[in-house]
């Protein structure tokens, strides 16, 4: 049985996590990666020549940003490894923190 976070935040990107993990297998892989623009393109009913799409694809591609927040090197993101990145996307003022890379290198 899952063990329920109290900490609100941590729901939230939690929350995160389970619309980026496509495929439902616990883990964020690269191919859920390029589900999750193909989806948001979709949903704002962008062609995937769009501008903003490129954008978007191309942070979701940077294998060294993939492989910053893959902390233990598995090969996918796990749902704590997320929650990490994004505490230390948002709380850290140090670029030297893997999460500092969670939406690239922008």
């Amino acid at each position: 049985m899952a063990t329920a976070i109290a900490d609100p935040l941590a729901r939230k990107y939690q929350r995160v996590f389970k619309h980026l993990d496509a495929d439902g297998n616990g883990y964020i892989e690269q191919s859920d990666f390029a589900s999750f623009v193909d989806r948001l393109a979709k949903e704002y009913k962008l062609p995937k020549t769009d501008q903003k799409v490129h954008a978007i694809t191309a942070a979701f591609d940077a294998i060294d940003t993939f492989a910053a927040l893959d902390t233990d090197g598995d090969g996918g993101l796990s749902c704590q490894e997320c929650v990490k990145g994004c505490r230390q996307y948002f709380n850290s003022n140090s670029l030297d923190e893997p999460g500092s890379w969670f939406f690239g290198r922008f």
